[in-house]
């Protein structure tokens, strides 16, 4: 199940102190100064943006961000990617089960028993998230105050303030009648808050309708600069576009750990790549271009004139390298000795000019891996021939031992 998780208070505008806002509502009530605070359209629009909830979705689930909004209400913003919860013992709830509960408006949570609201997506939250489905653990009320305490649900006794008279209070109204003398009681604020204590933060939750596809993230969306944890989140999609990983690259801030991961995203563009494999750049980013699957033109003959021992490593790893043309190989395979070239000797497209190159003098030892190439000829063996503790490996080899005896009697003339 996919499902947003929102966790969001704010500072009373009248008093300053702090409320939670633990539902999909329009006003709440602060429990310091009992006075109405309105959360308008415009106030979910401001704080459930677009990008807040595009950005939900790319963590992984469980995992979330905070933002603080500084000005107005000081609102605090915490979203992300979990399925529903319960926020006292951490059960989680089943779809099947939020789903058998929503008529009822609610359920008992399996773990502590505690219970848990569960309604249809309103109006309010439809306009925020049009995918939304259920809306779980939000405050029965979402007026601010709680009612899930036991002082919220035992009667208390008040003196009426006209005859002095019992007055049983429990809290469904602030301005009971006297049953004695039918006088109207308007409640003190300690008495109220203590048949309705303040409400404690926590998260609630949207579940989200299965058919819809996950939100694509697109470039027009991104903003002029972008974190680079933001980023690093971004592109674990798989499925962005050239555009939108251009974008990321465009408006992030120079990170080793975001241009690595660029390196290594299959839609990075070739501009992009290309300035990735700028030899300023960190030698594990070059490493991460030079091991994609696929390189756009250009890209790597740049790679292959590398001087860096990984990543000349990784480009040798390739087995579109020996498509280069010569010229571009030659710079590839400058300086490179036969330790350096390693397994590329068995490619069976390893020039065979390179062979003759570092056959030069070699060791036998040097001379037993190049014996063992492919593209060994019999120039190579002759230039290897030149070295007397070589000449009873060439005698092994299979290119040898096909030769008449006349052309061997002169071999090593």
């Amino acid at each position: 199940m996919t499902a947003y998780t929102f966790r969001i208070s704010l500072d009373c505008p009248h008093c300053r102190s702090g409320v939670p806002v633990n539902a999909f509502t329009n006003e709440l009530l602060c429990s310091n100064c009992l006075r109405t605070i309105e959360l308008d359209q415009a106030w979910w629009e401001g704080n459930l943006d677009n990008e807040t909830l595009e950005e939900a979705l790319t963590f992984e689930p469980g995992h979330g961000n905070s933002s603080q909004r500084l000005g107005g209400m000081n609102e605090k913003i915490e979203s992300g990617n979990r399925p529903p919860r319960c926020q006292h013992c951490k059960a989680e709830f089943s779809v099947d089960l939020l789903q058998k509960a929503e008529p009822d408006g609610g359920f008992g949570c399996p773990g502590c028993k505690k219970r848990i609201r569960v309604r249809k997506a309103t109006p309010l939250a439809l306009s925020l998230i049009p995918e939304a489905d259920l809306l779980v653990h939000e405050d029965e009320t979402g007026d601010g105050l709680g009612n899930d305490g036991k002082a919220a649900m035992e009667p208390v006794l008040f003196a009426c303030l006209a005859c002095s008279a019992g007055l049983k209070v429990d809290g469904t109204t602030r301005t009971p009648a006297c049953t004695h003398c039918g006088s109207s009681n308007y409640l003190p604020d300690p008495l109220w808050l203590r048949l309705h204590p303040a409400a404690v933060s926590h998260a609630f939750f949207v579940t989200r309708k299965a058919e819809v596809p996950p939100t694509k993230i697109e470039a027009g969306k991104i903003p002029d600069t972008l974190s680079s944890e933001k980023a690093l989140r971004l592109l674990k999609d798989q499925q962005l576009d050239p555009q939108t990983v251009q974008r990321i690259f465009e408006v992030t801030e120079e990170e080793d750990e975001v241009y690595e991961a660029l390196a290594k995203h299959p839609n990075t563009p070739r501009e992009v790549l290309l300035k990735l494999c700028d030899t300023d750049r960190y030698y594990k980013v070059r490493v991460a271009v030079a091991k994609r699957p696929y390189l756009p033109v250009g890209v790597l003959p740049i790679l292959a004139a590398d001087n860096d021992s990984d990543v000349k490593k990784a480009v040798f790893q390739r087995p579109d390298l020996w498509e280069l043309p010569e010229h571009e190989l030659e710079v590839a395979l400058s300086g490179m000795d036969e330790d350096d070239l390693g397994p590329a000797l068995q490619n069976p497209k390893f020039p065979e000019w390179k062979l003759y190159d570092i056959s030069d003098n070699c060791t036998p030892e040097a001379a037993r891996k190049i014996l063992r190439s492919p593209a060994v000829s019999l120039r190579v063996m002759r230039r290897l021939g030149s070295n007397p503790d070589s000449r009873p490996l060439i005698k092994e080899h299979p290119m040898y031992k096909e030769l008449s005896w006349w052309q061997k009697l002169f071999f090593f003339g």
